[in-house]
C-alpha cells in the first residue's frame, strides 16, 4: 500500500517531490555559470505517485527541469505535456500565461520558471443526475382526497401557518399554483388545487379538492417562529441572504449550510458544476442556531433536494460539552428530515483543525464524529463526508498547507480537497434520489 503525502503545492515542493532533481528553491546550480529552467505543468493535479512510494495531491508540479548555460537560450521540451480534457497551448513566462516564451530569443539569466498554457478541449459532460420530485399520489383507498404535511417545511398549527420572509416571497411568486411549495399527497382521482392570496395579516392559502371542503390557512410572517441569533453579525448576514432571494431560485437544488468553512467556499459553484447549489454558510454559527433559526429562514423555504451541512466545530471551540453537541446534532438531523422528508441530508464530519482550543479536544471530536457515524448507520437519508484524514500528515498532525494562519479556516489547497470530497458525495447522493432508487 502506498504511503501518503497529502499535498505538495509549489511552495512546498522539496527534493522528495523532485527525486534526484535539484532542490527547487536553490538560487543557482553548483556550477555558477549554469542555471535551472523549470517547465511547470501549471494546473492542479488530483493525485500523483513518486518513485519513493509516496503518493499525494499536488499543484503546479514540474513537467521537466533542465540545466542550461548562463545567458543562453533553452530548448523547447521534445514532447508536450498532456492533460485530460485540455489542449496544450504553449509555454509562457507567467502562470497567468500572458507572455509566450520565445525559445529562439529569450535568454536565461537566472533560475527560471516557464509555465504551460491550457485551454479546455472536448470534455466529457457529466450531467447532474436527474431528479424527479416525489410523487403526490395517495392510495385510492385512502379516506381523504389529500393530506397536507407542511408548506416549505413549516407545519400549520390548525389553520394558522407562521413562516419566514423568504417563504412569504415564494408564496407571492407562486400564488396562482403553490403546489410545488407544499409537502402534500393527493389521490389520483382528486382535482386538487392550492393558491395564495395576499391580505391581512399577510395572506391566506386556499386548498380545494374534489370530495373535501375547502381549507383556508391564514399565513403570518412571524419572526417569533424562530429563536433569536446570538450575534448581530449572523443576523445581518441572514437578512442579506433573505434580501438576495432571486426569482430564478426554484425548488429541488442543493443547499450548502453551516459555519465558516461553508461561507468561505467561494468557488463552490464551479467546484460543484453541473450541480446547481446555493451557499448560505455563516461563519461562527453553531448547530442549534441552524436548527432553531437559520434553517427556517435560509434552507426550508427553498425546498432543496439535498442539504449539505458543516457545523459543530464552533461548538467544540467554545467549550460546549460533548453530550450537548451530540444532542444538538441529533436535533439538527431529525428536524431537517422532518421538514424536508424527501430530501437527502449530508454532513461533513468535524475536522481536527490545528487551532489550540480545538486541538485540545481532538478526543471529543472523535467521540462526536463516531456518534454521527453510528447515527447514520440507522438513518438511510443521511450521508457523511469525511475530508479530514486528507488534511493530516503521516505523523498524525495537520498539514499547514491546508489551513490559514488562524488554524481553523482552509486555504486554497484545503478547498481543493474539500471540493473533491463534497462533490463526490453530492453526486452519489443525487443518484440515490433517482426515482428507481426511492
Amino acid at each position: 500500500m502506498n504511503k501518503k503525502l497529502k499535498l505538495i503545492p509549489l511552495g512546498f515542493v522539496s527534493a522528495l517531490c523532485l527525486g534526484a532533481l535539484p532542490f527547487i528553491a536553490q538560487s543557482v546550480s553548483a556550477d555558477s555559470d549554469k542555471y535551472y529552467v523549470y517547465f511547470m505543468d501549471n494546473y492542479e493535479r488530483e493525485e500523483f505517485e513518486l518513485s519513493s512510494g509516496f503518493g499525494g495531491k499536488g499543484n503546479n508540479l514540474p513537467y521537466q527541469i533542465v540545466e542550461v548555460q548562463a545567458n543562453s537560450t533553452v530548448a523547447r521540451p521534445s514532447t508536450d505535456p498532456s492533460r485530460k480534457n485540455y489542449e496544450f497551448g504553449g509555454w509562457y513566462k507567467e502562470a497567468t500565461c500572458e507572455n509566450e516564451w520565445s525559445f529562439a530569443g529569450d535568454i536565461v539569466s537566472k533560475n527560471t520558471f516557464i509555465y504551460a498554457k491550457w485551454s479546455r478541449g472536448e470534455e466529457e459532460i457529466i450531467p447532474e443526475p436527474e431528479y424527479v420530485p416525489p410523487s403526490t399520489v395517495l392510495d385510492e383507498s385512502a379516506s381523504n382526497p389529500y393530506v397536507l404535511n407542511s408548506v416549505m417545511g413549516f407545519v400549520p398549527n390548525g389553520t394558522i401557518l407562521r413562516v419566514s420572509n423568504v417563504a412569504i416571497t415564494r408564496l407571492i411568486e407562486h400564488k396562482d399554483d403553490i403546489r410545488p411549495l407544499l409537502d402534500y399527497r393527493a389521490k389520483v382521482s382528486a382535482s386538487f388545487s392550492a393558491t395564495y392570496s395576499e391580505g391581512s395579516p399577510n395572506g391566506s392559502i386556499t386548498i380545494k379538492a374534489d370530495g373535501a371542503s375547502d381549507l383556508v390557512i391564514t399565513v403570518i410572517n412571524d419572526t417569533t417562529n424562530y429563536q433569536a441569533l446570538s450575534n448581530d453579525t449572523y443576523e445581518s448576514k441572514a437578512k442579506k441572504f433573505e434580501g438576495n432571494y432571486a426569482k430564478e431560485n426554484e425548488n429541488y437544488h442543493v443547499m450548502l449550510a453551516g459555519s465558516s468553512s461553508m461561507e468561505f467556499w467561494e468557488s463552490y459553484k464551479e467546484d460543484l458544476d453541473p450541480v446547481i447549489a446555493y451557499n448560505h454558510g455563516i461563519g461562527g454559527t453553531k448547530v442549534s442556531e441552524w436548527t432553531n433559526n437559520l434553517n427556517k429562514r435560509l434552507v426550508y423555504p427553498y425546498k432543496p433536494k439535498m442539504v449539505v451541512y458543516y457545523v459543530g466545530v464552533n461548538n467544540v471551540k467554545e467549550g460546549e460539552s460533548t453530550n450537548s453537541i451530540i444532542n444538538d446534532l441529533q436535533d439538527l438531523f431529525n428536524e431537517t428530515h422532518a421538514a424536508l422528508p424527501d430530501a437527502r441530508v449530508q454532513y461533513v464530519l468535524i475536522n481536527k483543525v490545528p487551532l489550540e482550543s480545538v486541538k485540545a479536544r481532538w478526543n471529543d471530536v472523535d467521540t462526536i464524529n463516531n456518534w454521527v457515524i453510528n447515527y447514520q448507520s440507522t438513518h438511510s437519508w443521511l450521508d457523511l463526508i469525511n475530508p479530514g484524514p486528507d488534511y493530516m500528515k503521516p505523523t498524525g498532525q495537520p498539514n499547514a498547507a491546508y489551513y490559514r494562519t488562524d488554524g481553523i479556516h482552509l486555504t486554497y489547497y484545503g478547498y481543493l480537497i474539500w471540493a473533491q470530497h463534497v462533490k463526490a458525495s453530492v453526486m452519489r447522493g443525487l443518484e440515490k434520489l433517482r426515482p428507481s432508487n426511492n
